[in-house]
């Protein structure tokens, strides 16, 4: 799961990303080890500030699967607290 948060806290802002239709398979690493998973992201400016409701974010929050730690990727920018939009999307790693 993947979602930006704000506040300095880790507050979700806004919906989750999306998950891009694509094969899944699964990956397992080594402690250390590193996999990637392209995240596409629409600007809020893109959407009427009515409907948007832009908002400050730190960065991301995203959550590996079948875990319940999250780790936080730094990248201010500007989300939409209306969780009718969908700004983020990202596909399944595959190498």
């Amino acid at each position: 799961v993947l979602f930006r948060s704000g506040g300095g806290d880790g507050t979700q802002v806004g919906t989750a990303a999306d998950r891009e239709d694509a094969t899944v398979r699964r990956v397992v690493l080594a402690p250390g080890d590193r996999a990637l998973s392209r995240v596409t992201e629409t600007v809020a400016e893109d959407y009427p500030r009515g409907r948007c409701r832009p908002t400050p974010v730190d960065g991301f929050r995203v959550y590996a699967p079948d875990t319940t730690r999250s780790f936080f990727v730094a990248h201010a920018t500007t989300g939409c607290a209306n969780e009718a939009v969908h700004l983020l999307s990202h596909r399944p790693f595959h190498g």
